[in-house]
């Protein structure tokens, strides 16, 4: 038994090594689904004002149906904006106060009772309680079926379906989504046969079939355009890059992602926008790109941990535990995938338990843990062989066709009963159109005068109405298009900017514009020179910020390329006194009263790659270097700080020639550039300044993170510090 036991973990621990490469990136990839509750997209404060004003309206309500239908109103508006308690209690209390009713020989009022089912399930659905979502849909949906609301049972039958499928047992969610496709289909209602379309198509790709699931999922895009149902289309497009990701066709599935992506942030849809950076971090985790893959999926993590979607924050969780095992982090790994495990245990989520175990095996073997590598390797195939197995593709298969054979059926019964129905209906018709012309002839003549009376009067009105809304509507979007094409040009110099920094190590730039369009700009010039590569990098702050900023940056772009982009090789120093000169020669600065005192501040560097030398000049704004910043060494590291000349790029009443500073960069040194926005930042517990004391302690307790991470940590800080302060300043 020895010998065997041996030669399995020899082959199991081959599997693993073999299957590294293409795990890395593996994950749940998020559906853009077709649920049919918590798509309110309201804001914050919309729903307040919802809430207070039924609130309000609660407490002079009779025990009668309208109170029921208030109780139900703030029962769905408390899903809307996760607060399930209160959404339970008002459930209750709808379900309760319905129930209680006598209507003739009826003991309780059906469709009351039956939005409160359906409110109950919802929640329970958004805390990933499977099991009472389903039993509260199953009570609504018995009621419904009763009072003959077909669309209300075709909806429950999507809203089950997708219950199903989180539970992965797919046959019985296939059986449900066709069920709600067959009512939309007869009652024409198209949004809801995309919602069950795309539903299907989810199936299938779950299941592998790669060919039906792009079918379906085609199908319903036609739609949801069809319908201008924007947050579906975004939906659609994640769904088809699951897709094509599954098919390593990685570049269909990025223009899919980005395109859902875009969308979502137009309609400020969270969890859509988590859905679409976590896919396409896991399409760059595929490619390789891990920084990029971390720092898209970290976005997407914070996102769903603000909202307190579990389901979603578990899927993060093993994202970026496999991509922290790529990178050797094996204690955070470690951490990550227990906590996505932990989760999907916890709500039910047999998928994702399957690839939790299947990553602490691999986990476990890569650390030499080949006893608990083999029990987790055990638990991995026993789920994965209870989800998809030959079974299970059987029934999937037999729901599909018993649907095709149904539905045509139900085409050739409709023919034959609509020829019966007009023939009779023609016989009909001719006897009353001779009366209906009749009478709508007389009813004609008496209303025409009427109405020409009243139209004259109203003409006059409506003409001098509508020429003062459209002036107004012209002059507003004249100046929102001005400001958002001054953006387009700005982002346009920056991302040029971006385009030159890949030629530097690892780095990250954090850009939070206070207003549409930022004072504070980037800048980055590569510049060869006698055989040498040298990489000019800057932060700037220009005087004021949103439109008057926008254009002093703008300028000093202009004017940074100009200097940089002679046939000489200058200095930080000497380029800020050029720059300077620009300045005040071009904006005629002269101290005088009345002129000019626009400018900016600038923290500047000249690097050379190869030497690791770093010049630096600064105008009112400093340098920060970490020296050892590599983790082995960290009780040896030290940040240090290199003041700037107290002088801007502008008028000053002493103007002195700018300092340049020369600095020999060891290995495994980083250096931070910024403006003075993020220190200025007024928040925490008492309204004050972040100051740039506690800027400096935050740096250098995470300088030994790689970049994304660092990006993250201080994208989190500034934004847990102001809470709902506004931003004073561009950073």
């Amino acid at each position: 038994m020895k010998l065997n036991y041996f030669l399995f973990l020899v082959i199991f621990l081959s599997l693993l090594k073999c299957g590294g490469c293409l795990a890395f990136g593996k994950s749940m990839a998020a559906e853009g689904g077709g649920a049919s509750f918590v798509q309110n997209r309201t804001t914050g404060g919309e729903r307040s004002r919802i809430v207070d004003s039924l609130l309000i309206l609660l407490k002079t309500d009779k025990s009668d149906t309208n109170k029921v239908n208030h109780l139900n109103q703030l029962s769905e508006s408390f899903i809307n904006i996760r607060q399930y308690d209160s959404a339970l209690s008002y459930g209750n209390r709808a379900l309760d106060l319905a129930g209680s009713f006598s209507i003739g020989n009826i003991q309780g009022w059906p469709k009351g009772m039956a939005s409160a089912y359906v409110n109950i399930g919802n929640l329970y659905q958004a805390q990933s309680n499977y099991p009472v979502a389903l039993k509260n849909y199953e009570a609504a949906l018995a009621i419904k079926k009763e009072i003959g609301d077909e669309k209300g049972v075709a909806i429950l039958f999507n809203n089950m379906g997708r219950v199903y499928y989180f539970q992965t047992n797919y046959p019985q969610s296939l059986k449900n989504y066709l069920s709600a496709l067959k009512i939309m289909e007869k009652i024409k209602d198209k949004k809801g046969m995309a919602n069950s379309i795309g539903n299907i198509g989810s199936i299938y790709r779950a299941q592998g079939n790669y060919t039906e699931a792009l079918k379906y999922q085609y199908t319903s895009l036609t739609l949801r355009k069809e319908l201008k149902d924007k947050q579906g289309v975004a939906n659609a497009y994640n769904n088809i890059g699951n897709i094509y990701k599954n098919l390593k066709k990685y570049s269909d599935a990025l223009e899919n992602y980005f395109a859902a992506l875009e969308i979502y942030k137009e309609i400020n849809y969270k969890l859509g926008i988590a859905a679409s950076y976590n896919n396409i971090g896991n399409v760059y985790a595929f490619l390789g790109n891990d920084y990029e893959a971390l720092e898209n999926q970290y976005k997407a993590l914070r996102i769903r941990e603000e909202v307190n979607d579990r389901q979603s924050m578990a899927i993060s969780y093993i994202d970026i535990g496999i991509m922290q095992t790529k990178l050797h982090k094996l204690k955070s790994a470690q951490d990550y995938i227990d906590k996505a495990l932990q989760l999907a245990q916890e709500i039910g989520f047999k998928a994702l338990i399957k690839e939790s175990f299947h990553e602490l095996a691999r986990l476990d073997s890569i650390q030499g843990n080949w006893k608990q590598a083999y029990e987790h390797h055990k638990l991995y195939i026993a789920y994965r062989d209870s989800i998809d197995n030959e079974e299970t593709r059987k029934k999937i298969t037999e729901a599909a066709m018993t649907y095709e054979f149904e539905k045509k059926e139900a085409v050739i019964k409709a023919d034959q009963e609509k020829k019966d129905a007009i023939s009779a209906a023609d016989k009909k018709r001719q006897q009353y159109v001779l009366l209906l012309i009749s009478g709508v002839l007389l009813l004609v003549f008496i209303l025409s005068g009427f109405i020409f009376r009243s139209l004259r009067l109203t003409q006059k009105q409506k003409i001098i109405i509508e020429e003062k809304s459209r002036l107004v509507e012209e002059k507003n979007k004249d100046f929102i298009d001005s400001i958002n094409y001054a953006k387009k040009i700005q982002d346009a110099l920056l991302h040029e900017a971006e385009h030159v920094s890949k030629y530097l190590p690892e780095y990250f730039i954090l850009f939070k514009p206070k207003d549409i369009v930022s004072g504070d700009f980037y800048w980055s010039f590569k510049k060869d020179f006698m055989g040498t590569s040298y990489r000019y990098i800057a932060a700037v702050d220009c005087t004021g910020h949103g439109v008057p900023g926008a254009f002093m940056s703008m300028l000093g772009i202009a004017f940074l390329n100009e200097i940089a982009a002679t046939n000489q090789l200058f200095t930080p120093a000497e380029i800020l006194d050029k720059l300077r000169n620009k300045i005040l020669r071009e904006l005629g600065q002269g101290g005088q009263a009345g002129q000019s005192k626009d400018g900016m501040d600038i923290s500047l560097v000249r690097f050379n790659l190869e030497t690791k030398e770093l010049q630096w000049a600064g105008a009112n704004n400093p340098i920060y270097i970490v020296k050892n910043s590599t983790q082995k060494d960290k009780k040896n590291s030290e940040l240090i700080e290199i003041k700037p000349n107290k002088q801007p790029i502008g008028y000053h009443p002493e103007m002195l020639p700018f300092t340049n500073h020369s600095i020999k960069l060891e290995k495994g040194s980083l250096f931070y550039l910024f403006t003075d926005g993020y220190a200025d930042q007024f928040g925490g517990e008492k309204g004050k300044k972040f100051k740039y004391n506690k800027f400096k302690e935050l740096l250098f307790s995470m300088h030994d993170k790689i970049m994304p991470e660092q990006k993250e940590i201080l994208t989190t800080t500034f934004e847990n510090w102001k809470t709902k302060v506004e931003q004073v300043d561009d950073v």
